[in-house]
């Protein structure tokens, strides 16, 4: 079974083609096949792999959207993997636009989706961080910064 890598960067090395590779029961596309297969509508996931400390654009469908994919396209089943050519010229501007934009989309939904499941409203959030950075610690006691905090707890706790 090829590793993450393996996949990215098969998928770098022929951008033109669609690369699909079978997890389970689905065929997922990374990177540049993910972006060659936009006009399908699939959803895009951004997930930040860890080993090699870059976040992956994955697509990823069952078998039977995989069958309908036949259709469309002459797909090559090899070993650990399918191919087909897109049958679209790939530009590698439009996909770094793509794939940051998806990126830049991800990390503000993900960012908002923490902030609702804390119940917090982020201009308060901001708020804080400022007061927090602003906040004179060296000139005030030990009282005074345990009195501040409290007041910062309020404001962040759930009503």
């Amino acid at each position: 079974m090829a590793t993450i890598q393996e996949k990215i960067t098969q998928q770098a090395h022929n951008p033109s083609k669609v690369f699909l590779f079978k997890e389970g029961i689905f065929y997922k596309a990374y990177n540049q096949g993910a972006f060659l297969l936009r006009n399908k509508n699939y959803k895009v996931a951004i997930k930040k792999v860890k080993n090699i400390e870059n976040n992956v654009a994955s697509i990823g469908f069952p078998i039977a959207v995989f069958e309908a994919l036949k259709k469309d396209f002459a797909i090559q089943d090899f070993e650990s993997y399918s191919c087909f050519d897109a049958k679209v010229v790939f530009n590698e501007a439009e996909f770094q636009n793509w794939y940051n934009t998806i990126l830049s989309s991800e990390q503000n939904e993900t960012k908002a989706v923490k902030q609702q499941k804390n119940g917090l409203d982020p201009s308060c959030c901001n708020e804080i961080i400022q007061q927090i950075k602003n906040y004179p610690l060296a000139n005030k006691t030990p009282m005074e910064v345990f009195v501040w905090v409290a007041s910062l707890q309020t404001k962040l706790l759930p009503q």
